[in-house]
């Protein structure tokens, strides 16, 4: 994909619609859970499941969070690198790029769970998604500011932050590897 030319920027909604789109219908989901509880399982992974059973939540669960500060996290950063990428090579590929990463990541879910015995329950979150996302700007745009901080060195920091969560708490962080998984495709969709 050729990246040398580059959308004049503008901002808001209008330079990025898919972005605001993608972060609705996770706020969308997000409202459901909480206002219909049992609709989690029909939405998140669980890991004590086949990969043929109910597959269609590696897909939904990228739509989804249960708390609120997993939902401002999650979209505030896809905000910051989504409607970036977005105005940089358009919403195909911004969109290509969240499923690839997010889905990426779900398939890392199920295996990663048993690994660390995991015993947590459900899983939710589009943060794979979101670090995929945030890792495919970082490598088209290194030196752009993402929150003040150069691309490359913000993506960077999240793997880091990610990998230490993780090695501190294993037990916590069920969601750890799919995070780094969906950092690396982020990585390759470039």
């Amino acid at each position: 994909m050729n990246h040398e030319t580059t959308k004049p920027v503008r901002n808001g909604l209008v330079a990025s619609p898919m972005t605001f789109a993608i972060i609705a219908l996770n706020i969308l989901v997000f409202g459901l859970l909480n206002r219909f509880p049992q609709l989690a399982d029909q939405l998140l992974v669980n890991p004590d499941l086949g990969f043929g059973e109910k597959g269609w939540t590696l897909v939904t669960v990228f739509f989804s969070q249960e708390h609120p500060v997993h939902l401002i996290v999650n979209m505030g950063l896809f905000y910051l690198a989504g409607s970036a990428l977005e105005r940089l090579v358009g919403w195909k590929y911004l969109v290509l790029t969240y499923l690839l990463c997010g889905f990426a990541g779900s398939v890392t879910l199920r295996p990663f769970a048993a690994f660390i015995g995991w015993s947590g329950g459900l899983i939710p979150g589009a943060s794979a998604a979101a670090f995929g996302v945030t890792a495919a700007f970082a490598v088209l745009q290194p030196k752009s500011k993402l929150a003040g901080t150069p691309a490359r060195q913000f993506a960077l920091a999240l793997f880091v932050v990610n990998a230490v969560i993780f090695l501190f708490n294993p037990g916590m962080s069920v969601g750890a590897a799919a995070h780094a998984v969906g950092m690396l495709v982020g990585l390759e969709t470039c």
